[in-house]
């Protein structure tokens, strides 16, 4: 009975190991789920950011064998006091100084000074239509049309919808579009400054805008719209003629934005901005892929320092006011 008795006693050591092992062996079982996990992830990560890194190398390296300087076809001597934009229209390029309420009228080819034109009210932008009037955007909101013959003007138009306005472009069938800041609204007139349609607004949606800025017209009546968002980054939103969305894409590159960035559309669809901080010109596809950027001429014949604005675009030629006015072919980024 004795023995019986020593032999039950030895039980429960054995239950005590028999215990013991949940509490031990699932850890490591969890531990390498884990561990597996984490791996996976990590690998996955590398792969993804490799697989970019590989692929923004191969485009840069597509954009260093491409044409990035420009060939200059001619430049002049501009003999602007003050510049903050130019625009080209018909045969002529239009500089604006809105701080003196200047425009200065030159020959395009030649750079030759046509007249300088000042208004006591201000002025934010000028252009010509297709019957070479000119017509000028004053900081009342007034739109002044003024003789090509004499350069006096002949009258004052208040467009509906043009109170704050601070921009005015005008597309090939001289439809007139008029840019608000204060409300980010676009309005179309036709030739006649009746109101055709109004697009645009405070949104963050595709149909709106942060803060609307300057607006061009591309090389199909597109509207190239500058955006300035809350992140003091510039969004470059494209609409059709009618005030529907097409696309829209953040700009990259540049550093800093102004009154002085502008905007230049060439024949397919590429955007040249001009960076004055940096004294480069960023090009752009109108899918918002940056092309390559440039300061000059390959052979360092004409140097870029500080753009105050650019221009043109349409007819194949890109101006550039910096020093003296740079006039460049577009460049073709397909070859």
């Amino acid at each position: 009975m004795a023995k019986k008795k020593k032999s039950s006693v030895s039980r429960p050591a054995k239950k005590s190991r028999t215990v013991n092992i949940p509490a031990t062996e699932p850890a490591p079982v969890v531990t390498g789920k884990s561990s597996m996990l984490k791996k996976i992830l990590i690998t996955f990560f590398a792969v993804f950011l490799a697989a970019n890194i590989v692929e923004l190398f191969v485009f840069m390296g597509k954009a260093m064998h491409k044409q990035n300087y420009p060939v200059l076809a001619t430049q002049w001597a501009h003999n602007y006091t003050g510049c903050t934009s130019i625009g080209e229209y018909g045969g002529y390029i239009y500089g604006i100084d809105n701080t003196r309420g200047d425009v200065y009228i030159n020959k395009k080819d030649s750079g030759q000074l046509v007249t300088k034109l000042n208004f006591k009210e201000g002025v934010y932008s000028a252009l010509e239509d297709s019957a070479g009037v000119i017509w000028v955007l004053a900081r009342t909101g007034e739109v002044l049309k003024v003789d090509p013959g004499n350069f006096r003007t002949v009258s004052r138009i208040k467009p509906e919808g043009s109170v704050s306005a601070s921009w005015m472009d005008i597309d090939s069938k001289d439809n007139f579009y008029i840019a608000n800041p204060s409300s980010s609204v676009i309005t179309k007139y036709d030739r006649n400054f009746k109101k055709l349609l109004a697009f645009g607004g405070r949104s963050e949606g595709n149909d709106g805008f942060f803060n609307l800025g300057k607006i061009f017209t591309g090389p199909g009546d597109e509207i190239y719209c500058m955006n300035y968002l809350k992140t003091g980054k510039l969004e470059i939103k494209i609409f059709a003629s009618d005030g529907k969305f097409i696309n829209a894409w953040t700009v990259y590159g540049i550093k800093s934005f102004d009154g002085l960035t502008n905007m230049a559309i060439a024949p397919d669809g590429d955007a040249y901005i001009n960076d004055s901080g940096q004294s480069k010109v960023f090009v752009f596809n109108n899918k918002g892929n940056m092309l390559g950027s440039f300061s000059g001429t390959e052979d360092k014949s004409f140097s870029i320092v500080y753009i105050a604005s650019i221009t043109g675009g349409k007819n194949g030629l890109i101006y550039v006011a910096t020093h003296d006015m740079g006039v460049f072919k577009t460049i073709d980024y397909t070859k």
